[in-house]
């Protein structure tokens, strides 16, 4: 804040996630405008057992302004938007989106959509929350005319219950969602083409016949330059607790590799200089991600079960079992030294050297070897399905090939494309291409 009164916050809004080992916040601020430094925002405390999702449109609207154990706020808020003209009611009713963020058709489609489709997935389509100190459930379903821009009055709720203990594979999962199976299911409709392709390329809309349109912004996006899972693990010692499961590229068809936030080295593949939006780098995460999106982007339904395959098998083997055998060698090693640094009154950050040296060396290996194995799935990707034929595996990954040439493909197949597809063909040009 000391910052911003100072300098100015030149934006026009934002939400953050705030989280240690122990508790998690989430926040919405939004700058004083051009005219006044400063900012004005309201940190919510997320109560445990419950998630919250947001996506660049103000999700806090009424708040406890006498909780400060779970609640804070800018002071002079309130009143900053009442002599703007924003709000004139009773403070105790203050809603900082409609004074701050108005949620419009733009605001729900563009963002409170992938909110709600990330409590659609974590919850399993059933919304569990507390309204006027009362629990309620409700299906997931009972916000469709919301998210489809129809009626805005039913704003989601801030928090909801999981259907389940959630681990950093559900999450990392629910970001590579495209509204599959709900109401804005970009898979579905002519928008696709032939390959159920779950993209729209920019812009976000166009208009036709006098009518305007919107291209769905789901979670998962060709935009994405990096992103991760941060995970804060309080049963273990700060020197070992903290991952970032970061990746590069479209979340849908890139990996999440652990990076132990006690590294000190950044592998090469993530090294800054490595290549830029202008020049190729073929030892740089972003650029071979980017090779395998852009391939599958040609024949999404055929090419990225392949490379989700692949993601799972690397992410399930960390997440589930290499992580925590680092782990437990790191607090090994850390119980080890504790009680002799204790003893002496040293410093942690030198006398556990000896940890962050084999959580770095594990981050960065890991990170390497497994931008090698997305160089070879890149490869294996580009043979498999060169010029829409789809060549056949062996079970051990080989190419089937014919008894007499091993370099002749045996067992390809051509897919072809979706009913939706072939019924607005026939439908433009379907005279000409008929059979006769």
């Amino acid at each position: 804040m000391e910052l911003a009164n100072e300098y100015g916050y030149a934006s026009s809004g934002e939400s953050f996630s705030i989280a240690d080992k122990d508790e998690a916040w989430v926040m919405d601020l939004v700058g004083k405008g051009p005219d006044n430094k400063g900012i004005n925002y309201v940190a919510i405390r997320i109560p445990d057992g419950y998630i919250c999702s947001h996506a660049n449109q103000a999700r806090i609207q009424t708040f406890p302004q006498n909780d400060p154990e779970n609640c804070v706020y800018a002071p002079g808020m309130i009143e900053f938007a009442r002599q703007n003209g924003w709000f004139s009611g009773e403070d105790k009713d203050f809603d900082f989106s409609a004074a701050f963020n108005p949620i419009d058709f733009g605001g729900v489609r563009g963002c409170d959509a992938r909110a709600w489709s990330a409590f659609n997935i974590l919850t399993g389509g059933e919304f569990t929350y507390e309204k006027d100190g009362k629990m309620v459930t409700e299906p997931a379903s009972a916000y469709h005319d919301y998210i489809l821009g129809k009626d805005l009055s039913r704003r989601l709720p801030l928090f909801v219950k999981p259907s389940k203990k959630i681990t950093v594979k559900d999450v990392a999962d629910a970001m590579r969602d495209h509204y599959e199976g709900t109401p804005l299911d970009m898979t579905t409709d002519i928008g696709s083409g032939g390959n159920a392709l779950p993209y729209r390329w920019r812009p976000m809309g166009f208009s036709k016949d006098g009518w305007n349109y919107v291209n769905e912004r789901a979670i998962a996006t060709q935009q994405t330059g990096f992103w991760f899972v941060a995970q804060a693990r309080h049963d273990l010692p700060d020197v070992v607790g903290g991952i970032i499961w970061f990746g590069t590229d479209d979340a849908a068809t890139s990996y999440l590799t652990p990076i132990y936030s006690n590294t000190d080295e950044v592998p090469e593949c993530f090294r800054v200089g490595n290549g830029n939006m202008l020049e190729y780098s073929a030892t740089s995460s972003f650029w071979i991600n980017n090779r395998v999106a852009n391939d599958c982007y040609k024949a999404y339904n055929m090419m990225a079960p392949t490379v989700r395959a692949a993601i799972d098998k690397f992410e399930n083997e960390q997440m589930f079992t290499k992580v925590a055998e680092m782990d437990a060698k790191a607090l090994a090693a850390y119980n080890s030294i504790l009680p002799k640094a204790e003893k002496k009154g040293l410093d942690a950050k030198d006398w556990f050297a000896p940890v962050k040296k084999m959580l770095t060396e594990y981050s960065v290996g890991t990170a390497q070897r497994q931008f090698e194995d997305w160089v070879a799935l890149e490869e294996l990707i580009t043979v498999k399905f060169i010029d829409g034929n789809v060549k056949a595996q062996n079970e051990d990954g080989s190419f089937k090939h014919s008894p007499f040439n091993a370099g002749t493909p045996a067992g390809i197949t051509n897919p072809g494309y979706t009913e939706k597809w072939k019924e607005a063909v026939v439908k433009d040009h379907g005279d000409v291409i008929r059979e006769r």
